[in-house]
């Protein structure tokens, strides 16, 4: 991850889970997404924000769903893995882990609920 653009890609993807970790259901809109991006100060159009949600998609960390039909908007929903990543239980390439300080109480908490549910033999997820 030298390069600038791999490091902002990595960072806004951490973002993208971070929010989805916040969110009731574990998933929102992509327009809801690019505008929280925006508000980090870091505004990217829908097909930047697509690929990074196909990428996401592709490590296993959200699924993606059109539930509107083909030209509805892009709705991804956190999985247990990209609970994980946001929460820096796990890391996965392309996506930057969170400092120390940025793994708040309630994010860890959820990843500790997670963790327990699967020793119980409940998935989660």
């Amino acid at each position: 991850m030298s390069e600038p653009h791999d490091t902002l890609a990595a960072h806004q993807r951490l973002i993208l889970l971070r929010e989805l970790v916040q969110l009731p259901g574990y998933s929102a809109n992509d327009s809801y997404l690019q505008g929280v991006l925006k508000g980090f100060g870091l505004p990217i159009g829908r097909e930047v924000l697509q690929a990074h949600l196909a990428f996401l998609a592709e490590k296993g960390l959200v699924s993606l769903e059109r539930p509107a039909g083909e030209f509805g908007p892009l709705v991804p929903a956190l999985t247990e893995r990209g609970l994980e990543v946001a929460t820096g239980v796990e890391s996965e390439a392309g996506v930057q882990r969170p400092a120390p300080h940025q793994m708040g109480a309630g994010s860890l908490s959820a990843a500790t609920r997670l963790a327990a549910e699967r020793l119980k033999g409940g998935g989660g997820g």
